[in-house]
């Protein structure tokens, strides 16, 4: 064990060498005049050297100029770079930043067909997901990963993403010590094995995930078979890591044996265990001090270890020591917003003041663990998980019945067609040889009739190949036209996640007429304040397309450039930048828009609304449910008659209202046995008689009575329905 700190401290000049040789080799050549994909790449990898070394301002300099290069001219990279940018952001902490802009990169990988890129950025969110302790969208991204890795056979990538897949499964199951949540765990790391290929880097980090879920799991279930695998598991991950001079994986494998000898010894009360666990923490922590380990999280492992030890012996000095150094590294876990970190940490003070003896401090850490599982985890939460898992097996299992069956069908297709053939070449012949001379005597004839027919054969189809090309030109515009207005819609999940923070809900049915829609719905958190609407711009198709981004463009620039937090105000100076837009047309332009916005005050808890003829629906919970009703403006936004300044109306914020924000599509929308107009007082009564549901329960009652009542009849407007639950 001495020899291998020894080889740990000698390594570390070698790759500091290694890297800044690279590093000026860079620098040199981003002073040369180069092609601008060659400088891109440059920039690329001094950005992420950079982000690697802790120096954040140049990492984020040079990320910036990749993506600026790569955004202009080399789309191929782009994604990639933004990916890269989002691991450093997520170096420094800041999670949401990098879970937007890997955002970014997965809707920029779908637009332009980067399937692979897709993948990556799912996955990547999905680790992030699992660090801030939301393993629900952490396993619902992996799982979007694995579908698409699946796909292109590199093995690999499949085992990185099962791997992934199984930390999260790991995670939950150290949260709420769930042992089934381990079981899921194993059963994906062995899937990640198979896919190994023998590689000892990639089998060695198996073998420590599954030493690692079967001691937790070991210990939850009090099983000493299950802790003796884990053990075996992590000596052979040792073994593997040694012959690699991987020194960080010798260091976690170490810290590892002595966790499980510590179980050990506990469970057998055995002296030989605990002196053993003793000299593995020892050893470990030796080793991170050598390699002078900064991470917080490698930080926190290094104080859990020195607590354990503390416990093994009568001087309580070094059990205070490692008490001290875990206080220290939660206040870092908290900054970073680590909460599977600040769990463990917490577990860890609880057990070692309880074994200092002072019982305040460790009732104290107890009650702040219960707390933090408490956020992690809800039953919801858990039930959609298993729901995740069991589609994904479902859906994987179903693919695979119907390639087998699509096989069979096409072999039994295959051996018609063949009989066919035969019997059609068995006839044709005997035709051929009756009528061979009736054919000869009209051959001049045909040949004549058959050159007139080919050449206007040739007409239509030229003439039809036109027509085609010309129809697929429109649909392809249309197409990408609705690529871009869906890119200002903002994502329904991260509508739910920020009212869940509210200790509420939200829900978005939208239904456009055509392929593009002159409705849509705005949504904005600007941490003090949370803005949505819904609006119903002039027409529908492509010009109310266009109309929307115009009119959804003034919106964001009122709420952000301008800094309004006032309904009446924003909506006032959306109407100013929609004129100033239309203004420049040559004749008079007077489309424009109806909305409703509602406004959220977390500090004050107040409900500040607008509308531009549209209402506000709203239902406070109690013994009548009466839908009440907050009238709008009667004018739009745009050009009217007489404007007057949008009036805002006031609400007190009181728990377990709901708010409707809607268009008039729903309304309009003929049908039903005699083909009238569904009309307000019809859909106000569905929503009174649905609202004690579940919002998301709410959302499919509409849509299913929508289509219902549409029937065979053409649907005449756009549909949008929001529902707000505080």
């Amino acid at each position: 064990m001495r020899l291998i700190s020894y080889i740990f401290i000698l390594c570390l000049p070698l790759i500091a060498v290694t890297q800044n040789k690279k590093l000026d080799s860079l620098l040199l050549e981003e002073k040369k005049p180069t092609h601008d994909s060659v400088k891109a790449m440059v920039f690329f990898h001094l950005g992420n050297i950079y982000s690697k070394s802790g120096d954040i301002e140049k990492s984020d300099t040079y990320f910036y100029k990749a993506k600026t290069l790569t955004a202009l001219n080399h789309k191929n990279l782009f994604s990639k770079v933004l990916r890269y940018h989002a691991a450093s952001l997520k170096r420094q902490s800041k999670f949401q930043m990098a879970i937007d802009t890997l955002r970014k990169a997965t809707r920029f990988a779908l637009e332009n067909g980067l399937e692979k890129e897709l993948a990556s950025g799912y996955l990547e969110i999905g680790v992030i997901y699992r660090v801030t302790g939301n393993f629900k969208f952490s396993i619902e991204n992996i799982l979007k990963a694995i579908a698409i890795r699946e796909k292109y056979k590199n093995k690999e990538d499949i085992m990185n993403a099962y791997n992934s897949l199984a930390n999260s499964y790991s995670a939950l199951g150290g949260t709420n010590k769930n042992p089934a949540d381990f079981a899921k765990a194993i059963e994906y790391y062995k899937k990640a094995e198979a896919y190994t290929e023998n590689d000892p880097r990639l089998t060695s980090m198996i073998l420590s995930n599954l030493g690692v879920t079967n001691g937790y799991k070991g210990r939850i279930e009090k099983d000493s078979n299950l802790l003796s695998i884990a053990r075996n598991y992590h000596f052979q991950s040792f073994e593997i890591r040694k012959q690699l001079n991987d020194s960080v994986g010798m260091i976690e494998t170490l810290g590892n044996i002595g966790v499980i000898n510590f179980d050990l010894g506990n469970k057998y009360n055995s002296l030989k265990y605990l002196y053993s666990a003793d000299y593995y923490f020892q050893k470990s922590i030796v080793a991170q001090k050598a390699l002078k380990i900064h991470n917080y999280s490698d930080v926190a492992n290094m104080a859990g270890n020195i607590i354990l030890i503390g416990r093994l012996e009568p001087s309580k000095d070094k059990l205070l020591k490692g008490i001290r150094l875990a206080e220290e590294v939660l206040a870092d876990a908290k900054n970073a917003n680590d909460y599977l970190v600040q769990y463990g940490i917490l577990e860890n003070l609880t057990a070692a003041y309880d074994n200092y003896g002072d019982c305040k401090l460790a009732l104290y850490y107890a009650k702040e663990s219960i707390i933090m599982k408490d956020s992690l985890l809800n039953s919801e939460s858990n039930n959609t998980i298993q729901e995740l898992s069991t589609k994904f097996e479902t859906d994987k299992k179903e693919q695979e019945n119907q390639i087998l069956k699509q096989q069979g069908e096409l072999n039994a297709t295959q051996l018609k067609q063949q009989k066919i053939v035969s019997y059609a070449l068995i006839i044709g012949l005997i035709f051929l040889v009756v009528f061979a001379i009736m054919i000869y005597k009209n051959l001049t004839l045909s040949k004549k009739s058959n050159h007139i027919i080919s050449l206007q054969k040739l007409e239509v189809e030229k003439q039809k190949h036109l027509v085609e090309e010309k129809q697929k030109e429109v649909l392809d515009s249309i197409n990408y036209a609705k690529r871009l207005q869906d890119a200002i819609l903002p994502q329904v999940s991260s509508i739910k996640e920020s009212f869940s923070k509210l200790n509420g809900d939200a829900f978005v049915v939208y239904q456009p007429k055509d392929i593009v829609a002159g409705d849509f719905y705005f949504f904005e958190d600007n941490n003090d304040h949370l803005f949505i609407a819904a609006a119903d711009c002039t027409g529908h198709g492509v010009p109310g397309a266009m109309v929307s981004v115009v009119c959804s463009n003034a919106l964001t620039r009122s709420v952000k450039e301008f800094s309004l937090t006032d309904p009446g105000k924003i909506l006032d100076k959306t109407t100013d930048l929609v004129l100033d837009t239309f203004s420049k047309s040559v004749g008079q332009v007077k489309d424009g828009m109806d909305i409703s916005l509602l406004c959220i005050n977390k500090k004050n808890k107040t409900i500040t609304w607008s509308g531009a003829n549209n209402p506000l629906w709203y239902i406070e919970q109690g013994e009548t449910n009466l839908l009440q009703e907050l009238k709008p403006n009667k004018q739009p936004i745009g050009r009217s008659d007489d404007p007057q300044p949008f009036i805002t109306q006031t609400l007190p914020l009181v728990a377990g209202q709901i708010f409707y924000l809607i268009t008039d599509g729903y309304a309009d929308q003929f049908g039903g046995e005699e083909g009238k107009k569904l009309k307000s007082k019809n859909f106000k009564e569905l929503l009174r008689s649905i609202n004690t549901l579940p919002l998301d329960a709410q959302a499919n009652t509409i849509a299913k009575n929508f289509n219902s009542w549409k029937g065979t009849y053409e649907q005449v407007d756009d549909v949008c329905v929001i529902g707000v639950k505080i």
